[in-house]
């Protein structure tokens, strides 16, 4: 009886632990998901008390360009940082920043102003309503010079695979998808540069076609109709060369989108392992009925060698009795 109970708990913790690895196996890590809107931060924000009006005209200042730079690894996270460029008006306090589609955290301490060489500190307040994601704000208004350029850089940290812009080509399994919506901008632009750094290593500056080919790299045909491209290898820290694809649109209009559809091979990206949450759920029922039906079976066991030890025991009684009967 006692070898009995103790495979029966060795075994219900055998259960217990595959579960347990089979959870662990398929849920992703939370530092890798864990990317909902937030904003990071050292130096305490202190917004000025203005609101903004999210309409035409209200950024009071004269938009330029924006520059976007977007860098992404093979886990399908990466950092974005935008430079707007504009001149500022006496009344111009910051900007608000349309909707961000994909998860992110703002990076405050790498988010500012540039005039005339001086860095002018920001801070940012989340925005609700008006499809707006962020106001920013400058901490002092009294060092804008009206009417000189001003240079915004915000900088944001994002996960693109957890947000579904970058994942597994469904119809061709051997690719990955790239599917961005970039926020749009309330005023006219001269022009607008997104520029994407892949995990894809290349040889030179210079990319060929066959590079392209070799990396399995293709775009959206409303993409060759509407935008500029243009690939090069831009070196890293550790003087390797990685694609850039970037995207060029001039003369754009009030609110006009700016939309990345690509693709290429599946080999570059290594991304976490996901399962649904329903499929988490019958895993652990079916362990929880398996455990169930394990010590329906021992108890069962159990009875069984109970009856059969009782019954032995009457046989060896009647036996007993009838050798007794004899003498």
């Amino acid at each position: 009886m006692r070898g009995s109970k103790r495979t029966s708990l060795i075994l219900a913790i055998f259960l217990l632990l595959l579960t347990q690895l089979a959870i662990n196996f398929f849920v992703p890590k939370i530092d890798a998901l864990n990317f909902s809107p937030s904003i990071k931060q050292t130096r305490e924000s202190n917004p000025l008390d203005h609101s903004f009006y999210p309409n035409q005209g209200q950024y009071n200042a004269e938009l330029h360009w924006v520059k976007t730079n977007i860098s992404i690894n093979k886990r399908g996270t990466g950092k974005v940082a935008m430079l707007i460029n504009c001149t500022p008006n006496a009344d111009h306090f910051g900007i608000y920043l349309r909707a961000i589609e994909e998860e992110h955290s703002l990076l405050l301490d790498e988010t500012y102003a540039l005039q005339d060489g001086e860095e002018l500190a920001l801070n940012a307040t989340r925005a609700e309503g008006f499809d707006v994601s962020y106001q920013i704000y400058l901490e002092n208004t009294s060092r804008i010079q009206p009417g000189k350029t001003l240079l915004y850089r915000i900088t944001y940290e994002s996960n693109f695979y957890f947000s579904n812009q970058l994942g597994h080509y469904a119809v061709n399994p051997e690719l990955a998808f790239l599917d961005l919506t970039r926020p749009y901008w309330d005023e006219p632009l001269d022009f607008r540069i997104v520029r994407i750094n892949l995990p894809v290593e290349v040889a030179s500056p210079s990319v060929s076609n066959s590079t392209l080919e070799e990396a399995q790299f293709q775009v959206e045909e409303f993409m060759n109709d509407y935008y500029q491209l243009a690939f090069y290898g831009e070196k890293n820290n550790a003087g390797n060369y990685y694609l850039v694809f970037e995207t060029r649109k001039d003369d754009l209009q009030a609110r006009a989108t700016f939309e990345i559809n690509c693709y290429l091979s599946m080999e570059y990206f290594s991304f976490p392992m996901v399962i649904n949450w329903l499929v988490i759920v019958l895993v652990l029922l079916f362990t929880i009925v398996s455990l169930i039906l394990f010590l329906f079976v021992i108890d069962f066991k159990n009875k069984s060698l109970k009856e059969n030890k009782e019954f032995k025991e009457k046989l060896y009684a009647l036996a007993a009795r009838a050798e007794d009967s004899e003498k």
